[in-house]
């Protein structure tokens, strides 16, 4: 049997030609105008639908808003954005029919489309178009959106809700009167990052609300066909939507009923927040989660498991979840769709056993690239405080500083050569060999000058760098992600001192650490090889390892250029390394100094995930991405839902040693339902709603 390909197949006519319409936008504004929400004093937006529009066009339909800080109660000399979503001001979305019934009711609407978007949408889309449109941009694109005075303009769809945004065109010629949409504000807290200004209260403004809706006028003989069978049969439209249960978790093993009632349920979704964190002026609240250490999990409906056995998420057992939570998506094994969340964010129960080549902590890592470790010791800094004298003669003994008053510019203090007094050294005498100029204004441990002028330490790192083997594996070492140091030799004397003081840095017009000149912290690298340093009892240092702001993790920065050499002496061997090198600071940003004046050995870096992006899903459809088919399984009073959760025993280990924070009683555990549902528009044109 011969089969003709598509390219070949030809027919008369033409593409068929449609029913006769015509498209228009119109701007709706909301019935109470289009500025001045607050949530506050004025925390409702209301918009009606009205049946003059005709046939709403969910897709293409949009709502147009400014968001912006009110004037006065921000201060704006520090962070200020707004969550990852441009609907992350919406805290309850409801939709109303003209005789009042509710048709859609989704609670916690900001945090369920910050979860949609996050999985469902790729990082090609949140770094491109929903950038610029729908705020899904870093820390510094939303910095930047609140920093105008005017606020930032965002154009977005409804994309949680079932009937906003479903494959069906609605109706409303045929309504008998408007369908309401009702946005109720959130707080400040809830959706910003932002600190009150002096005896203000943080808050914001939605300003220019304006739907924009795209509307198609029917022809009068699809009117009339379309009125024919809604006076005899009425219309049915399906949609799937959310319902939201929040609740907390009491205990590390917890039988967690869902209260529900609906036909069919596609799927369940559940995020916990951190106590800390959860509407936190400090932190992405609607964005950041947590894995609390859960090491099982498994969902009951009405006797049948879902899976037949519990998920195991001890020693990269996140992968099968992940897989798991991907089928709830109906987004597993498709090639074509990205995710934000991945091995970098998403992870919880850590390993039962160290990784290979590391003796001091157990966590999984998801880099590890191999090369040489450098850092110089606090009091290579502390040179900064010491007396200094004139530019030493022929005459001069170890250990002579250049005079302040021979910098131009320099602060007292400061221990800096310039090209003109290095030419007056070499003009005095030969420096020894290995020769190797100091470039201008390159700091450096103490001017050590034996007799006969030999430089001891000729060039340093500003603070601790790891220079990879392989160059190529300069941008593997992921900026941003927590990092630990791995070493084939533990480098000696780096045991941090008990009772010693952390590292102080003051805010005036720098950053400053004001404790180096008077001999400086004496918190050893074991810090970041470790689990947690050999001596705990430091004032003022934050040890745990899942902080992310915390003294024992630290950060990749940009990679530059690392020169590091020194002559043969008595407690430090003769080495030189250069290359590209990859900076490293703690999780205060501040720099990573080793206790001796000069540190290099050989080692790698290991990446460690965060839990940030962690979520639970499960799919209860039986006939999965079939949006045409009633498919999910049933949730009544008869089935009830029960999502069964095991978290680490909290006695294994103190919290301190570990990479991702336990769960408490205070975090909040919120759940979406994703349910199936009818919205059926009567004979008489009133609207109901199966929801």
């Amino acid at each position: 049997m011969s089969i003709v390909p598509r390219s070949l197949m030809y027919k008369s006519g033409g593409m068929p030609i449609a029913i006769a319409a015509s498209r228009r936008t119109v701007k709706v504004i909301p019935e109470a105008g289009s500025s001045k929400y607050n949530p506050n004093t004025n925390n409702t937006i209301r918009i009606d639908l009205s049946p003059s529009l005709g046939f709403l066009d969910c897709h293409n339909s949009y709502l147009s808003f400014r968001v912006k800080t009110m004037e006065g109660t921000v201060d704006h000399t520090k962070e200020c954005r707004m969550d990852k979503n441009s609907m992350s001001w919406v805290r309850r979305f409801t939709i109303h029919s003209s005789t009042g019934s509710i048709l859609e009711d989704i609670d916690h609407y900001n945090l369920c489309v910050n979860l949609l978007h996050t999985t469902t949408g790729g990082t090609q889309y949140s770094k491109t178009i929903g950038q610029m449109v729908d705020n899904t941009g870093n820390r510094a694109c939303r910095n930047a959106a609140m920093a105008n005075k005017s606020g930032a303009q965002f154009n977005s769809g409804f994309d949680a809700s079932g009937i906003l945004s479903g494959e069906h065109m609605l109706p409303l010629a045929f309504m008998q009167g408007p369908m309401t949409i009702e946005l109720v504000l959130a707080d400040f807290k809830d959706c910003f990052v932002g600190t009150s200004a002096t005896d203000k209260q943080a808050s914001y403004e939605i300003d220019n609300v304006e739907l924009h809706a795209s509307v198609l006028s029917m022809s009068e003989e699809y009117n009339a066909k379309f009125s024919e069978q809604l006076r005899t049969r009425g219309i049915d439209l399906s949609f799937n939507t959310y319902k939201t249960h929040v609740t907390t978790l009491i205990s590390a093993n917890m039988d967690l009923p869902i209260s529900q009632n609906s036909a069919s349920v596609r799927g369940s979704y559940h995020v916990l927040r951190s106590k800390d964190k959860y509407n936190s002026p400090l932190y992405d609240s609607l964005s950041t989660y947590k894995s609390g250490n859960l090491e099982e999990v498994m969902w009951d409906l009405g006797g049948q498991l879902y899976p037949t056995q519990p998920l195991k998420l001890k020693d990269d057992g996140v992968t099968s979840l992940y897989s798991h939570n991907l089928q709830s998506w109906n987004m597993f094994r498709n090639h074509a769709l990205g995710c934000q969340v991945d091995d970098t964010n998403f992870w919880s129960a850590e390993a039962t056993q160290q990784s290979h080549g590391v003796t001091k902590f157990k966590a999984l890592p998801v880099r590890r690239v191999y090369g040489t470790w450098v850092a110089n010791g606090s009091k290579a800094y502390a040179q900064y405080g010491k007396t200094t004298s004139a530019i030493p003669d022929a005459g001069a003994v170890a250990g002579t500083f250049i005079a302040d008053a021979d910098l131009v510019g320099a602060a007292a203090g400061t221990v800096l050569l310039s090209q003109a007094q290095m030419a007056l050294l070499r003009a005095a005498r030969t420096i020894a060999q290995p020769t190797m100029l100091f470039p201008n204004h390159e700091v450096y441990q103490g001017v050590t000058m034996t007799a006969d002028r030999t430089v001891e330490l000729t060039h340093m790192v500003q603070t601790l760098h790891f220079v990879p083997d392989n160059p190529q594996d300069i941008p593997l070492v992921d900026q941003g992600m927590r990092c630990k140091i791995g070493y084939r030799t533990e480098p000696p004397g780096e045991a941090s001192d008990d009772g010693d003081v952390d590292l102080v840095s003051t805010l005036n017009d720098y950053v400053g650490l004001t404790n180096l000149a008077s001999g400086g912290s004496k918190l050893g690298l074991d810090r970041f090889y470790s689990a947690k340093p050999a001596e705990t009892n430091i004032a003022g240092y934050s040890e745990n390892n899942y902080d992310d702001k915390s003294g024992v993790v630290m950060y990749a920065g940009a990679p530059c250029q690392v020169a590091w050499g020194h002559t043969n002496t008595t407690d430090v061997a003769a080495r030189h390394i250069a290359g590209i090198g990859i900076p490293f600071v703690d999780g205060k940003n501040r720099p990573i100094l080793s206790k001796r004046a000069a540190v290099a050995f050989e080692g790698w870096v290991d990446c460690i995930p965060s839990d940030e992006q962690f979520y639970i899903g499960n799919s209860f459809e039986t006939f999965n991405a079939e949006n045409s088919l009633i498919s999910g399984s049933d949730l009544t009073n008869a089935t009830p839902l029960h999502v069964r959760l095991t978290y680490k025993d909290q006695t294994e280990k103190t919290e301190a040693e570990q990479f991702f924070e336990n769960m408490h009683t205070q975090d909040v555990f919120t759940t979406f339902i994703n349910q199936d549902a009818v919205l059926r528009m009567q004979p008489d044109g009133t609207v109901i709603s199966s929801v």
